[in-house]
């Protein structure tokens, strides 16, 4: 059933997961430079040019298995994509204090919900600037090196 494992067979297993990997981050890329007006549909154009591809590559040629795993993971990748899109639009997030609200936030894509939510930039600007000493804007000769009320430092030696 099992055979051990050796250095060929390892070497093999880590190239076809490579290839695998390949596929899926150039799904990415691909997807990340479509143009906007094919997010209707471009997640089963990939898919679609993917599974092609992985049926139009010659198993019996050298690295053609690879090359077949390569389009698979390209076609894996958008599918993976759409399915867990149509699942976040019909599944409701979970209470994620429970075990099960956490498996199905997860599963699902609901994880933002357990994410504590990023403070906006407007906001972290307004804490800065009541917190700020801004008086160099009211010294009179337009130097940001002598600001009112700033003690002058001295170099006292080693």
């Amino acid at each position: 059933m099992f055979k051990k494992p050796d250095v060929k067979s390892g070497g093999n297993a880590v190239v076809s997961l490579l290839a695998v990997g390949a596929g899926v981050k150039t799904a990415d890329v691909v997807s990340a430079v479509a143009p906007k007006s094919t997010n209707k549909y471009k997640n089963w154009l990939m898919f679609s040019a993917g599974l092609l591809g992985a049926a139009a590559v010659d198993t019996k040629k050298p690295n053609g298995e690879k090359a077949q795993l390569f389009f698979l993971g390209f076609a894996g990748k958008p599918l993976f994509n759409e399915l867990t899109g149509v699942a976040k639009d019909n599944v409701s997030p979970q209470d994620p204090s429970t075990l099960k609200g956490k498996i199905v936030n997860a599963l699902v894509g609901h994880n933002e919900v357990n994410a504590e939510v990023p403070e906006k930039p407007a906001d972290i600007m307004e804490r800065l600037a009541a917190s700020m000493d801004w008086s160099a804007e009211e010294n009179p000769a337009g130097d940001i090196w002598s600001r009112a009320g700033a003690q002058e430092v001295a170099w006292t030696g080693v």
